[in-house]
């Protein structure tokens, strides 16, 4: 192959800095596109975490929700109680008073 070169008339030192200059250039090219792979798993990773991280606040919220109905539930309950014993407590009055 060597002999092929010489053939050709083309120097040795030139054809091999002419291949070490396009090898670094590969090189260079294929290190930037595995930062562009790099970054996009960044960015995916990114958006995992923000996702998680909003489906948590979301199920805190939940929580708090279920529980502000929970009391307020037992406010009401207890309110209507309240009143129904008020009315059977003024109907009882009304009964004795008659």
């Amino acid at each position: 192959m060597i002999s092929d070169v010489a053939a050709l008339g083309v120097p040795i030192g030139s054809l091999d800095k002419g291949l070490g200059q396009l090898r670094d250039t590969m090189f260079g090219l294929q290190l930037e596109n595995e930062k562009c792979v790099m970054d996009q798993f960044d960015k995916v990773s990114k958006l995992e975490h923000a996702l998680k991280l909003q489906r948590k606040e979301e199920r805190v919220e939940k929580l708090k929700l279920k529980k502000l109905v929970r009391g307020s539930s037992k406010e009401i309950a207890a309110c209507l109680q309240f009143a129904a014993d008020q009315l059977h407590a003024d109907t009882s009055i009304e009964m004795w008073c008659s």
